[in-house]
């Protein structure tokens, strides 16, 4: 039972259900999850008629993005080298995701589909996704707080609840982030939200492939923007607002019934706080796994307060609505992006 206002994806796409994209469409489900890699693997014609039946439709196919045959290699080469969580990052290369979304970005210039680029990580990727825009693919993308914050030598300090696919990547892919989140190639942030219990992840203490494979994020998207965006120079208001919330509506079909304080839109808004400072703890997560990959660090930039269709249902650490609050929302008027 939702608290705020929710969708959903269609997924995961392969050859016996994306027949039924039109049906999904019906009943407001306009975005399609894909991949391009084990565990979900979807075949490139499976790709192929996705991105043409979405591109009829007005929805969009969100692709996660890495090559199976370069991950297959390189898993090979780390034989024997588990014991240390860097060996999950260094088994998933750049390579892999550059390739992946090269491909994608040409299906849908053929099939003129949109194409959402999940999660990017490396410099290499935004390259191909910028290449793309530039020859008139609509292709948009997003980016992870976690990929924001962390790095690849993060990873045997943090252990294996560092674990996430695609994995953290090197200071300069981070950097990339960042600079291609301020001048638009980025556009919109997402928490690619996974967590589990600490057991799922402790049992990669030994071999990072037996531990989970995801974070938290839902709580820090607008945290991680303040305090390593707004309060470090890295990003600007127009940005922020930008990417946590206009093009988000917008990609997803929702815009103008949201993010739009108008006559007609939902009042849908937070109150924040710039200049407080918070250490984050696992005690402030209202996530059931009950760990944070952030605990200990000091962000300043507090959210306060929230409101859904104007009710006030966050305030001061607390709920203030009983679950059933939130509503489902047809994805409907998916048009051509524009940030």
């Amino acid at each position: 039972m939702s608290i705020v206002d929710f969708s959903f994806y269609a997924g995961m796409l392969n050859s016996e259900n994306y027949s039924m994209i039109p049906s999904m469409v019906e009943r407001g489900i306009a975005a399609f999850k894909a991949f391009t890699c084990e565990p979900y693997f979807s075949h490139d014609g499976v790709l192929v008629q996705s991105l043409s039946t979405v591109s009829e439709y007005g929805g969009h196919v969100t692709v996660h993005s890495e090559n199976q045959g370069v991950l297959d290699e390189f898993k090979k080469d780390m034989e024997g080298e588990w014991d240390a969580p860097i060996s999950h990052s260094l088994a998933r290369p750049n390579l892999a995701e550059q390739l992946a979304i090269r491909q994608m970005v040409s299906i849908a210039e053929q099939t003129k589909g949109h194409l959402h680029v999940a999660h990017v990580t490396t410099s290499e990727g935004i390259v191909e996704i910028e290449r793309g825009k530039l020859r008139g693919v609509m292709a948009t993308t997003e980016v992870c707080p976690h990929h924001l914050v962390f790095q690849r030598d993060d990873m045997n300090r943090l252990g294996p609840k560092s674990k996430m696919n695609p994995p953290l990547r090197d200071k300069q892919d981070r950097s990339a982030l960042w600079s291609a989140l301020l001048r638009g190639t980025v556009d919109i942030t997402v928490s690619d939200h996974a967590p589990c219990p600490v057991e799922k992840k402790e049992a990669g203490a030994d071999d990072i492939r037996e531990a989970w494979s995801g974070v938290d994020g839902v709580q820090m998207i607008l945290r991680v923007l303040l305090s390593e965006g707004i309060n470090k120079g890295r990003l600007s208001f127009t940005r922020l607002l930008n990417v946590a919330s206009c093009n988000p509506a917008k990609i997803f079909g929702l815009y103008p019934r949201k993010v739009v304080l108008q006559i007609g839109a939902d009042a849908d808004f937070v109150i924040l706080d710039q200049t407080k400072e918070e250490k984050i703890g696992s005690d402030m997560m209202f996530s059931k796994c009950g760990w944070t990959l952030y605990e200990g660090m000091s962000m300043k930039g507090v959210p306060l307060k929230t409101y859904v269709r104007g009710t006030l249902v966050f305030e001061e650490d607390r709920t203030t609505v009983k679950p059933g609050h939130g509503r489902f929302q047809s994805m409907s008027g998916m048009k051509p992006f524009e940030d």
